[in-house]
């Protein structure tokens, strides 16, 4: 059966009047031509400074431009985290498919977002503040919100560290932005569930546990009860985040057979501004702008463009998206620089310069041994399975 389906689209997008309105080319073939694109890395980046410029209006405590970004901009404001997740999605299936072993997957990954946010937590919480506190140092390192802060590198988030920011337009907020770990997380396991039942060589398998995520996210309440309030309560809140990455997943997986087309994205680009709109009036009918907007954020990140001295040097821009929101909260601990535009020019410059250092001191030298340290651990896991079916086999006799 789902054989026969992948046939029959692949004849329908090889078929010369469909190639004529949308396209011949497919993702996959875009991607045979340019492995990587530099489009992804151009959108990550700008996806990151949108997330600082969007939070400096609330570290600012401007409501007027905050508003802004949530009734007149709304719809780019509704798209920058979905857009990230999705992307995410995408990338994480292409890194899968090339990893020899599940372990080796996950191992990889975690190289990639723990080192670099455990250092952030550490200098927030051993750095930042002891220096801005306004409690003693031994009333500060004593206090029990000084040790449930290191939980964020856990993906238990905290938000407070003992008298810091208490005077800011936000304050007792240290990093907002560490909100999306858990959910990041989430999609890990979600992913390596569908990878242990074989979902992703199989489209009927993968379609159904997409579709079974809408139902989730659809309905949290009635599924409390079952789920446990914590889970139920996830779901409600920021349901589309997980959505939109396992549809950059599935985007991946059926690559073959969807096109680059211009035409395509201009249609999802229509879709997006209608379903958005309606999303804004109902949530519960937001899942119209999932395939558009994810169409949308593979379209971009396929293109190639010239790379920048920036994107050259590295991927600053999960160091932007980690350091910036303190870092703004330090400006606006000075009263003067308590403007949106301040706050966001300042924050990208302190921002980057922090991104820099977290790529150049701690990502890059770390993800150039993920080869051998995922190497070693799926060696590892590979020993222990042998043993333990060793030892289940003599207890079976």
């Amino acid at each position: 059966m789902t054989a026969g389906l992948g046939h029959i689209l692949r004849h329908a997008v090889g078929h010369p009047a469909f190639g004529a309105v949308i396209g011949r080319q497919s993702l996959a073939a875009r991607l045979d031509s340019c492995p990587h694109p530099s489009g992804f890395d151009y959108l990550r980046v700008i996806l990151a400074l949108g997330v600082v410029i969007v939070h400096a209006s609330k570290v600012a405590g401007d409501q007027e431009t905050l508003n802004f970004w949530r009734q007149d901009f709304a719809l780019l404001n509704f798209s920058i985290l979905p857009m990230f997740f999705c992307l995410s999605g995408f990338l994480v299936a292409g890194s899968f498919e090339r990893s020899r072993t599940l372990t080796g997957f996950l191992v990889r990954r975690g190289l990639r977002i723990y080192p670099a946010l455990i250092v952030e937590v550490l200098l927030s919480a051993l750095i930042l503040g002891p220096i801005l506190t306004q409690l003693s140092l031994r009333e500060y390192f004593s206090h029990a919100d000084f040790y449930r802060y290191f939980s964020n590198t856990l993906g238990h988030i905290r938000y407070v560290l003992p008298g810091v920011f208490l005077q800011n337009p936000s304050p007792n907020v240290v990093n907002l932005s560490l909100w999306t770990v858990p959910y990041e997380l989430a999609c890990y396991l979600i992913f390596s569930f569908l990878a242990v039942i074989g979902a992703f060589r199989r489209s009927v398998i993968l379609a159904a546990s997409i579709g079974v995520l809408i139902y989730l996210a659809l309905s949290p309440a009635s599924l409390s009860p079952y789920l446990g309030d914590w889970v139920g309560g996830l779901l409600k809140q920021h349901y589309r985040l997980p959505t939109f990455f396992l549809s950059g997943v599935a985007l991946y997986s059926i690559r073959k057979i969807i096109p680059f087309s211009l035409v395509l994205f201009c249609v999802c680009v229509a879709i997006h501004l209608y379903s958005t709109s309606y999303y804004m009036r109902n949530p519960q009918n937001s899942f119209a702008s999932i395939a558009s907007l994810s169409y949308i954020t593979v379209y971009l990140g396929v293109f190639d463009p010239p790379r920048m001295p920036l994107i050259l040097k590295g991927d600053y821009s999960y160091g932007i998206y980690l350091y910036a929101f303190p870092l703004q909260q330090l400006l606006a601990t000075w009263p003067p620089a308590r403007t949106s535009l301040a706050i966001a020019a300042g924050g990208i410059v302190l921002a980057a310069l922090f991104a820099a250092f977290s790529w150049h001191c701690i990502e890059a030298p770390i993800l150039a041994r993920k080869a051998r340290v995922a190497r070693w651990a799926e060696d590892l896991v590979g020993r222990l399975m042998a043993q333990r079916g060793v030892l289940e086999w003599g207890r079976g006799k």
